[in-house]
């Protein structure tokens, strides 16, 4: 990186962006534990487990448009993360076509 990248760099965004992959790992394992290995997790299915992957989301959501402003190829890195969409859309109807994946928030 270049000192004038590291200069404009906002350590709040990137804390947001980290807390909120975090978030979105912990979600996805728990995901993992209750509907590939069969946990039987009443919470998980509740309100709060909702909100909290809502919260992910429209955070991924609200940071994306936020980060697009300073982006200097915002069309190349949309089309980046719109393929990984596709792509993740694509795994999931060949690995598990009962419940595949068509529209995430890499896609939108």
């Amino acid at each position: 990186m270049n000192a004038n990248a590291i200069r404009f760099r906002s350590g709040t965004l990137d804390s947001l962006r980290g807390l909120t992959l975090f978030s979105m790992i912990a979600y996805h394992l728990c995901w993992d534990l209750v509907y590939l290995r069969g946990l039987p997790w009443a919470w998980y299915n509740g309100f709060w487990a909702y909100i909290w992957q809502q919260s992910i989301c429209c955070t991924f959501i609200l940071l994306s448009g936020y980060c697009c402003q300073a982006s200097r190829h915002p069309i190349r890195r949309g089309a980046i993360s719109f393929f990984g969409g596709a792509a993740v859309s694509l795994a999931t109807a060949l690995v598990t076509p009962e419940e595949p994946i068509r529209f995430g928030v890499l896609t939108f």
